[in-house]
């Protein structure tokens, strides 16, 4: 198969993924991104994050920035929040693509990008609800990954293969945060030993392209310094990443180890099962007769242990290694002989996975939608009887901010704040229906809307409760209250 059908089968699929892409209300952290690129144009403030009208500090901008454009050109909709989401997508399997094929790999270029885009966990889930930003960190880590392989094979060549991988991986940095740098460093240090060019690593192209890193990096906080709180964004980095690493228990490491490799095989599913002829010495030894194969096994045992200390791990967070896991396994489809003989089962299993996909977005996600098989897709209707109860006045939100301490802090009492726990659903579809993303306010007005806490309501004595509701989030009872004389 030649490159260019290659790439017109990856464009038709992408199509695919863009059907009924905004059916479904937004769901798990896409809605956070949302309102944060909303906030972002309504206020003109790109470079520090706000959520509520509070600054937000736990993920840096990039996937902002790319949803905020694409509502800017698509109108307030989920269609433009996931959009960012497939592109993305679509582009890992692109590059794959071109990449494999200026390297020699043909047939590779032709397979891999194929089983990336037919992953079941990524078809069937993460490319559904695409506003989440695990996919265009994963783009950036890939952009990253074959820097790193070129630089690890020939360290003297090439002086774009550094400033690809540096640039990517600090715009990576610059769309998830730090956990970029174990993908980088681990891949490097495990690929360049491989290759025995672990000296030559220290070299002036080397040096100046770390500095080249560093310098996209200060200069984002140069400018964020200028409007937020530099220090408290560092700061909470530090408290989010320590939340996220297990204590010192035995138990919690033993059953990441054994939890990490299933959830890696799952979401590559069905494509995962051929893994298991990974126990044939003979296709071991083939597969790492293969410079990229070798180099995709390489990179994923040099980093899938950093999940064994981590608490909390979800599927999406390997995404990153998604597009080198679709090499592995055609690598492996390769090595048992599998294609061509095979080509025409490949494929049919790649068109029952999307008629899958379409069958669910028109057979269940309507039944999700209206709640009858589901009773989490709310915030639409809710936010309709909302803006109805306020006669389509702004509604603010009065409640507690979370709070954590501050670590190293001079003064015990010295505290870090997010945002107040309200579904973030509610400021998006809030702001689409009456054109205000509500806002964190410290004082109330007469007249004016407000969300607060149940529990706090005894507080406001000159307050009529409009509507009352119960959040699904952390189930707190809400109330909707109109501020009287």
């Amino acid at each position: 198969m030649s490159q260019r059908r290659t790439i017109l089968i990856i464009i038709g699929i992408s199509f695919l993924m863009t059907i009924r892409l905004g059916f479904l209300e937004l769901s798990g952290e896409e809605p956070r991104r949302a309102t944060i690129a909303l906030e972002m144009l309504e206020s003109g403030e790109y470079i520090v994050p706000h959520a509520y009208g509070l600054e937000y500090y736990n993920k840096p901008p990039v996937h902002n920035w790319a949803i905020a454009l694409a509502i800017s050109i698509f109108g307030h909709n989920e269609f433009a929040v996931r959009l960012p989401g497939i592109f993305t997508y679509a582009m890992m399997a692109l590059v794959l693509c071109i990449w494999l094929h200026r390297i020699g790999e043909e047939i590779l270029a032709c397979i891999s990008p194929l089983l990336l885009l037919s992953f079941a966990d990524l078809l069937l889930y993460g490319s559904i609800f695409s506003g989440e930003l695990d996919f265009t960190f994963s783009f950036f880590i890939l952009l990253n990954a074959i820097g790193v392989f070129t630089i690890g094979k020939s360290p003297e060549k090439k002086s774009c293969a550094y400033a690809m991988a540096y640039g990517a991986l600090a715009i990576a940095i610059l769309t998830k945060g730090i956990v970029a740098v174990h993908f980088h460093l681990f891949a490097l240090l495990a690929w360049s030993t491989y290759r025995g060019t672990l000296k030559q690593q220290l070299n002036p192209k080397h040096g100046l392209a770390i500095l080249f890193a560093i310098s996209i990096l200060l200069v984002y906080c140069f400018f964020y310094h200028k409007t937020g709180n530099l220090q408290h964004l560092l700061l909470n980095n530090f408290v989010e990443s320590s939340d996220k690493i297990v204590g010192i228990d035995i138990g919690d490491i033993l059953n990441q180890v054994i939890e990490t490799p299933s959830s890696l095989l799952k979401i590559a599913l069905p494509w995962s099962l051929l893994a298991f002829f990974l126990l044939q010495r003979k296709v071991r030894t083939e597969l790492m007769h293969n410079n990229v194969i070798a180099f995709s096994i390489l990179y994923i045992v040099s980093n899938i242990w950093i999940y064994w200390i981590f608490i909390d791990v979800r599927d999406r967070y390997f995404y990153p290694i998604a597009p080198i896991l679709a090499i592995l396994f055609a690598g492996i489809i390769l090595a048992k002989g599998f294609w061509p003989k095979y080509k025409r089962y490949i494929y049919l299993t790649i068109f029952i996975l999307l008629a899958m996909r379409l069958a669910y977005l028109f057979i269940a996600a309507p039944r999700i939608a209206n709640g009858s098989w589901s009773d989490k897709h709310v915030y639409r209707q809710l936010a309709q009887t909302l803006v109805e109860k306020s006669n389509g006045e702004p509604i603010d939100i009065i409640m507690p901010k979370e709070s954590f301490a501050v670590p190293f802090a001079a003064n015990k009492n010295d505290s870090l704040y997010r945002q107040p726990l309200l579904p973030y659903q509610l400021p998006f579809y809030l702001s689409r229906l009456n054109g205000h993303a509500p806002k964190h306010r410290h004082t109330i007005k007469p007249k004016r809307h407000y969300l607060i806490y149940k529990s706090t309501f005894p507080s406001y004595s000159n307050a009529l409760i409009k509507h009352e509701f119960e959040e699904l989030w952390f189930h707190n009872e809400v109330l909707l209250i109109q501020i009287q004389n």
